[in-house]
């Protein structure tokens, strides 16, 4: 059916935009995104501004060309079993080099890179997560010079790449790096302190670490901070490892966070009800906390009567 209409499509027919970014990703749901199917989206019918690939993975760099051709500003990609990452970059025009805002990588898996050490062939997949992609990692997305929110949350980003993206991504004011247990410092974070305003940091084992403290306290351009972490999920040894949460010493200091409106610490099962009072007085236009898997959810505080003041 696809094949066919790929054979029909009107020279002169225009689609609007939102369409184009709507059939892209309905087909790449339905699993059908191949490189022939990506021949439909010809920039004078179809203009693509979001692109999102999820279950595709018969998709090649070749196929992918096509979006040279489109102004692309906001990229989620899963599954592109077929294409590396510096491939994958390569696909883009230069006015989405230059423009594209928004990229997750979430959980992502790629091919492999041909040229890397441990790469036998080039059909060999490998994630993020694995050698070699975390030492190509900063290099493919230093070309984004205006990449504003990236997502690497589940990969095995490791510190040295983080660093790299913070010095390359100079307008990045979005970052995602949760479960990324590779990590074993965010001191670099510091770099992107006064273009940072959101900061997800979910499941990392640096959260009880006295540097992220101090760390966070420097990052006082920040609106949303993601801290909260599942026990359950993490690795069973970390879990016998003793160690003592930085929430509640960070709530408890009155220059943490003086810009939030946004704070998730569920699951930081070791702060206590005045930790959290403290920080509520000190940010009265507080929007958001998450407090899931703590019994800090059931506190007076939240009653519509309560005054904290």
């Amino acid at each position: 059916m696809i094949g066919q209409y790929l054979h029909r499509v009107d020279a002169n027919a225009f689609c609007h935009q939102n369409v184009a970014n709507l059939l892209f990703m309905t087909l790449d749901k339905k699993g059908v995104l191949n490189d022939l199917v990506l021949t439909l989206f010809n920039p004078d019918v179809l203009r693509l501004s979001q692109v999102v690939i999820h279950h595709s993975e018969s998709v090649t760099s070749q196929g992918l060309d096509v979006l040279k051709y489109h102004q692309i500003q906001s990229l989620d990609v899963k599954n592109l079993t077929k294409v590396n990452l510096e491939e994958l970059i390569d696909c883009f025009g230069e006015w989405t080099l230059n423009n594209i805002q928004t990229v997750s990588f979430s959980g992502a898996t790629f091919g492999c890179l041909a040229s890397a050490p441990n790469c036998k062939t080039p059909s060999k997949h490998t994630s993020i997560r694995g050698s070699p992609l975390p030492n190509r990692l900063h290099n493919a997305l230093g070309k984004l010079s205006n990449l504003q929110v990236l997502n690497l949350s589940g990969t095995e980003l490791t510190s040295a790449a983080l660093l790299n993206i913070c010095h390359d991504l100079r307008k990045l004011t979005t970052l995602d790096i949760s479960g990324c247990n590779k990590i074993e410092s965010v001191e670099c974070l510091t770099v992107r302190k006064n273009t940072l305003r959101s900061l997800s940091l979910y499941n990392l084992k640096v959260l009880r670490t006295d540097e992220t403290r101090k760390i966070l306290l420097e990052l006082k351009g920040l609106v949303h901070l993601d801290v909260s972490e599942n026990k359950v999920s993490q690795d069973p040894v970390d879990r016998l490892i003793p160690s003592c949460s930085i929430v509640p010493e960070l709530l408890r200091n009155p220059e943490f966070g003086p810009c939030l409106s946004s704070l998730d610490i569920s699951g930081q099962d070791q702060t206590k009800l005045e930790d959290l009072h403290f920080f509520l007085k000190w940010h009265p236009d507080l929007k958001f906390v998450g407090l899931m898997l703590t019994s800090l959810c059931l506190d007076t505080v939240f009653l519509d009567s309560y005054d904290i003041m």
